[in-house]
């Protein structure tokens, strides 16, 4: 019955607008966080540092003793869409 967008009713939007609310989301993403530092909201923070340094320092490791995240996540990847994998048998 009505068809009326959002960019009829506010017009065309800036260029950059986009990635400004994606900032400023961001910023009141890690503020909400941060408020609940004690109740365990610190892991969300320090988890993408601590797979950023396993990702960077994980490619000097032996193979045999671990691999590093995009090495495991393109196994993942194979191994799944292989129809012969280990628990298909």
């Amino acid at each position: 019955m009505f068809d009326i967008s959002i960019a009829m009713v506010m017009g065309p939007t800036p260029p950059g607008t986009g990635v400004i609310a994606a900032a400023l989301a961001a910023i009141v993403f890690v503020g909400q966080i941060a408020g609940k530092w004690q109740e365990g909201g610190w892991v969300v923070l320090i988890e993408p540092v601590l797979i950023g340094v396993w990702e960077l320092f994980g490619r000097d490791i032996n193979p045999v003793f671990g691999s590093y995240p995009s090495a495991i996540a393109a196994a993942f990847a194979a191994t799944s869409s292989n129809a012969t994998s280990p628990t298909s048998r």
